[in-house]
């Protein structure tokens, strides 16, 4: 999956195989994620609605420095050969999302998509696809319902982000 950064932030550094990124077991770097209250709320709507299959979409808000804000979380559809297994969101997709949050004052934080009938930890796919500065939000799901979701950042390995649900 490839995408544009937004303005100031390099590009992608050289990939690496899942097999070299391990997960981190505490939070990284002093990063949180600030989630809007609506936005996880539409998350979890639309893990429920897509169960058994993976949801997606992206993370759109602001950023200052290591703190970041999601005001809002847009559904994709997902394109993956295999929806049960994984998510794909296109490119021409990647584009629209940019431009409606460059419309918006916004900017693509990162992406989102639920693990069903699995924790919210970076599956070896799910590193491997990977890019770094996103945010990468997991809403684990199961037929019971859609639980809180964890965050991801894939800068230097895997660091979890922890998230911190805002608003009313």
């Amino acid at each position: 999956m490839g995408f544009g950064f937004p303005r100031g932030v390099p590009g992608p550094a050289p990939r690496v195989g899942p097999g070299c990124l391990p997960v981190a077991t505490s939070p990284g770097g002093g990063r949180m994620i600030r989630l809007e209250r609506r936005a996880l709320e539409e998350m979890r709507r639309q893990a429920r609605s897509a169960y058994p299959r993976e949801c997606c979409g992206a993370l759109l808000g602001r950023a200052d420095g290591d703190e970041r804000t999601v005001l809002r979380a847009v559904g994709a559809a997902n394109t993956d050969a295999e929806p049960r297994r994984g998510y794909r969101i296109g490119p021409e997709v990647v584009r629209r999302l940019e431009a409606e949050a460059d419309a918006a004052g916004l900017v693509v934080l990162g992406f989102y998509h639920s693990h069903p009938d699995h924790p919210a930890v970076p599956s070896a796919r799910d590193r491997e696809n990977a890019w770094p500065w996103y945010t990468y939000l997991i809403v684990p799901v199961s037929a019971a319902g859609a639980e809180m979701p964890r965050g991801w950042r894939f800068d230097e390995g895997v660091a979890e982000e922890p998230v911190e649900v805002v608003g009313a």
